[in-house]
């Protein structure tokens, strides 16, 4: 940054003031932001359409406990078999125990989310869906609507949504009698995250490297002209 205001500087002094100092002006105004922190909210989705194990190279699987059933009770081997499933996920958390599944985020991930969705396929009779924010606090507690879904492509799946201010922990899919893991499946997981980084944008990226160039065709112009 400071290389570029100094040849606009030393531009401004030239033969040719005046496209110069548009140059200078457009540095110091701020139309030349290189590398400038721009704040973005991201959209992270994970839909299960690209055969397994694609999706636990992603963000929900690296963020999460989240883990496929038949995986776990190794209906098929390894991770790659989706089983009867052929748009969804057969739900897991890896812990022993199916009658209720217990998915949280990775403390330092989920205190960025501002908010959750996702579709769940259930076959369980009496299953709650509950989504906890980064402290705990019981952010939506909801009756799961049964579908019988999650064996078609497209499948039939009720979707479920929530916003939050204190980031998102995870969420519990609950039963009293039936298990869960193996007979209730999600898609289309969607989070909003507030994290940002620093990338450059497309105006400003245009606003450098015109001035730029411009500054070099003026400089050889100036050199042409004294010798």
């Amino acid at each position: 940054m400071a290389t570029l205001l100094q040849r606009a500087r030393r531009l401004a002094k030239a033969t040719l003031p005046g496209a110069a100092l548009v140059a200078l002006a457009m540095l110091q105004s701020g139309s030349v932001l290189l590398g400038t922190s721009i704040a973005r909210a991201a959209t992270l989705t994970e839909d299960f359409e690209d055969p397994f194990p694609a999706w636990k190279s992603r963000w929900l699987a690296s963020n999460s406990n989240l883990t496929n059933y038949y995986e776990q009770v190794n209906f098929c081997p390894g991770f790659e078999c989706r089983g009867n499933n052929p748009d969804g996920l057969w739900i897991s958390d890896g812990i022993a125990g199916e009658q209720s599944t217990f998915i949280t985020f990775n403390p330092t991930f989920g205190a960025t989310l501002t908010s959750l969705q996702l579709d769940i396929a259930s076959y369980v009779i009496g299953s709650v869906l509950e989504v906890f924010d980064s402290n705990s606090n019981i952010l939506l507690s909801t009756a799961i609507t049964l579908t019988y879904g999650a064996t078609t492509d497209p499948g039939t799946y009720a979707t479920y949504q929530v916003n939050s201010s204190n980031g998102i922990g995870g969420w519990n899919i609950l039963s009293g009698v039936t298990q869960i893991e193996g007979n209730t499946s999600i898609d289309n997981v969607i989070v909003n995250t507030s994290d940002t980084t620093a990338v450059p944008g497309s105006l400003p990226l245009f606003g450098a490297a015109a001035a730029f160039g411009y500054s070099r065709k003026l400089r050889k112009r100036i050199l042409t002209s004294k010798g």
